[in-house]
Parts: C-alpha cells; structure tokens; sequence
C-alpha cells in the first residue's frame, strides 16, 4: 500500500464556482455545492491543495474547509507578457465585473 504525503489537485476553468448569484426561482447557487465536494475530497496526509485559475468570485475561496485549502492563481501575468509584445493597445472586456478586477492590471502595460 502506498501512502501520499501530500495531493494538489488542479482545477483551471471553475466557471460554475463563479456562479452564485441566484436571480429567479429554480437556478442553484453552485459555488458552495462545488466547494463542499471539493472539500471531501479524500485526504492522504496533509489537506488536499485545490489550484484554481482565475476565479472570478474570489470570497469563494471561503467556503473550502476541511480536507481541502485552495490557493488561488492567475494568468494576468502571461497575457501582460503577450500583450508586451504586440502593438495591442485596445482591450475589451466581456463585463463591468471583468473590467473592475483586471483594469488594475493593465494599467502597468508599456505606452
């Protein structure tokens, strides 16, 4: 038998975790459901690590607890590398949400 001293699981589109507003009868706010199987996830050693990928509703990271911790990570630093080396200067963003998180980032983008 052999025994894990510690898992990391990756998880790199959590769009139904983002999904937690309920806005009509019938629609299930899937974030903490998602968390709460995540969080069973069975355990070898230390708590499982959850590596989750641009989530955009980051007090989700909050409803992980037991054998599971997530860390959270994003790739705004790959598309800023990617966008150095273009004469891209014009970025849209799908939402007002997208743009509220990202813009920050953007601002350090060469002229």
């Amino acid at each position: 038998m052999v025994i894990l001293p510690s898992s990391t699981f990756l998880y790199v589109h959590a769009a139904n975790i983002s999904d937690e507003r309920v806005d009509m009868e019938g629609k299930v706010a899937t974030a903490n459901t998602y968390s709460i199987l995540l969080s069973n996830l069975p355990q070898s050693g230390r708590p499982n690590r959850l590596m989750m990928y641009d989530i955009h509703a980051l007090q989700n990271r909050f409803y992980f607890h037991g054998a599971t911790i997530p860390s959270l990570h994003t790739t705004v630093p790959l598309l800023l590398d990617k966008l150095s080396m273009t004469s891209t200067r014009t970025i849209a963003f799908p939402d007002e949400g997208a743009a509220k998180r990202l813009t920050y980032a953007l601002l350090y983008l060469p002229e």
